[in-house]
């Protein structure tokens, strides 16, 4: 597809953005003209300021020999007094309150240019279906007016950056300085000469290697790793969009001798031409045809090479390193997690899920989050997908505060531990050591805790009349050990009384509010001794018929806030 082709004299009777200024009237020299006079001139203007001040300096030395030592040490350490501070040191250091990312104020207006330079590039993409060069119309074409709210942002960003810069010599030769001379000026020459150049907008995209700068100002990353991540993104970027504004420019104008040897392409035709060629496939659909696009082909893939054999194998290392585990745990509404840390095993994970999340406790909207300092292997793997809903796992530390941060690891489990009022660690070998110490005093005392504090649910249906006696063991040992707070109807009452609901051989009074302990087959039977109603409950022929009513819930309301 090729453009149409207008003379000068005919686009100033009716300008048509679709038509290509013709090859005699092409204005594109102008616009780098202007660029690097602008550029030479002010650095002219910087070479001459300094020479003349240190002449002034070295004339003033000499005038005055003695005060040569005492004059420079004086001078460098100390400032000028406020009140030779002219506005020029005012405005230097306002200015850089507004550039650094020490600042509110600064952060925002360093990011609001970053995403500025992201939107010029989208305008340049949009731009670039029109001709290389083509006329200006005000009236109908109004991409022009971004154009020129864009260049006159970047513009007093930049002043802002050349006053409030110490070293003016280094910041006019930065690399992002000099893409400010080559894309600002383009929309001021097109508005003089009302005719338009696509030029060099595209260096732009130059603005991809502060990526990782901006994205730590606005706190999305922090970690090296990421950093570094984001570092090659951007260059990456960079390289392939600037490339493509490159590709783009000298292959639809042509040479500059013969304009002819030019052909079409889109933006997007450029860029999958310099990722085809760049990851060394080539399919030869897409070629340079012009001696430009050639030499800078040569140029790019010796570069561009170079970073994806680099940066590609880094970015999937990363990416590989970096899995779920490393990852962050999300607060799920109406349900807490608790944190399971030490020695994470299989077989101990296993142990704790089992108890942790048998059906017979009460409390079971409860998440467990496991973390370890490993990535967890196939068997743990297999654990973790079993239990999926309620458990997650994450690699880390309870001794990083990063790591706790993602586990969400805000509250001890023992806020106010403390060994001086008698709060101490418990070592389980040493706690299964003590059993077996206490089971030769009493045989089966350890039989007997271990059956208590534990969740069992074995089936006992499948046994015969002669395994009768271990029918009776395993219904004891699916039973456990629960504690539950004694309803208002049993104050008063003594244990031999209670016994008949609770089986207690006590001999003592029964107090509003006491807590009991159970020993249960699940928590909803224990929930019997606190829904229990002397007034509601006296004549009931089954346990199962105990459940919570209207005067419960009226006492619970009468109690007062504590």
């Amino acid at each position: 597809m090729t453009s149409k082709t207008c003379l000068r004299a005919e686009l100033l009777v009716k300008c048509t953005s679709d038509c290509l200024v013709a090859q005699e009237d092409r204005k594109w020299f102008y616009f780098l003209g202007t660029s690097l006079a602008i550029f030479l001139g002010g650095l002219a203007v910087i070479l001459v300021s300094r020479l003349t001040r240190k002449f002034c300096d070295s004339k003033r030395t000499r005038l005055n020999p003695n005060k040569k030592d005492g004059n420079k040490s004086v001078g460098r350490l100390q400032p000028r007094s406020v009140s030779k501070r002219g506005i020029y040191i005012r405005l230097k250091e306002k200015a850089a309150t507004l550039i650094t990312a020490q600042t509110f104020n600064g952060r925002f207006l360093v990011v609001l240019h970053f995403l500025a330079s992201i939107l010029y590039i989208i305008l340049f993409i949009v731009e670039s279906k029109f001709p290389i060069e083509h006329c200006l119309d005000f009236g109908n074409q109004k991409l022009w007016l971004f154009d020129i709210a864009f260049n006159l942002f970047f513009l007093f960003y930049f002043l802002l950056r050349f006053l409030a810069a110490n070293d003016k010599l280094v910041l006019w030769l930065e690399m992002l300085s000099l893409v400010d001379f080559l894309t600002i000026p383009e929309v001021f020459v097109s508005i003089y000469l009302r005719q338009n150049w696509l030029g060099l907008r595209f260096l732009r995209a130059m603005q991809f290697i502060r990526l990782a700068d901006i994205l730590q100002y606005m706190g999305i990353i922090q970690s090296s790793g990421t950093i570094l991540l984001m570092v090659m993104f951007g260059n990456l970027a960079a390289l392939l969009f600037t490339s493509g504004g490159i590709v783009l420019l000298v292959e639809n104008a042509g040479d500059p001798w013969n304009f002819t040897n030019g052909q079409h392409l889109n933006y997007f035709e450029c860029l999958y031409f310099l990722v085809v060629t760049m990851s060394t496939v080539g399919f030869g659909d897409i070629s340079a045809q012009t001696y430009f696009g050639r030499l800078f082909m040569m140029l790019f893939i010796s570069i561009g090479l170079g970073m994806f054999a680099t940066y590609i194998p880094a970015i999937l290392e990363y990416l590989s390193s970096h899995t779920v585990y490393h990852g962050s745990y999300k607060l799920q509404d109406g349900r807490k997690h608790i944190i399971l840390c030490g020695y994470i095993t299989k077989q101990s994970v296993e142990t704790f899920l089992r108890d942790f999340l048998h059906k017979d406790r009460s409390n079971t909207q409860v998440n467990a989050v496991i973390m370890g300092n490993f990535l967890p292997d196939t068997e743990l793997e297999s654990v973790l997908k079993k239990h999926f809903v309620s458990v997650s796992y994450f690699k880390g530390t309870v001794l990083s505060g990063e790591d706790c941060r993602r586990v969400k690891s805000y509250l001890l489990n023992i806020p106010s531990w403390n060994p001086k009022y008698g709060d101490d660690v418990v070592c389980i070998s040493e706690l299964k050591l003590g059993f077996i110490a206490q089971s030769c005093l009493s045989p089966g005392f350890s039989t007997l805790l271990a059956n208590v504090f534990s969740m069992r649910s074995n089936d006992t249906a499948a046994l015969t009349e002669s395994e009768q006696w271990k029918a009776s063991y395993i219904e004891g040992a699916n039973l456990e050990m629960y504690t539950e707070t004694l309803a208002s109807s049993f104050k008063g009452m003594g244990f031999r009384q209670v016994a008949e609901f609770a089986i207690n051989p006590l001999d003592k009074l029964i107090e509003q509010r006491t807590r009991g302990y159970f020993i249960a087959g699940s928590s909803a039977e224990v929930k019997r001794a606190y829904c229990y109603c002397q007034s509601c409950h006296a004549n009931v022929t089954s346990p199962e018929q105990i459940k919570e009513c209207q005067c419960l819930k009226d006492c619970f309301l009468r109690q007062p806030l504590l």
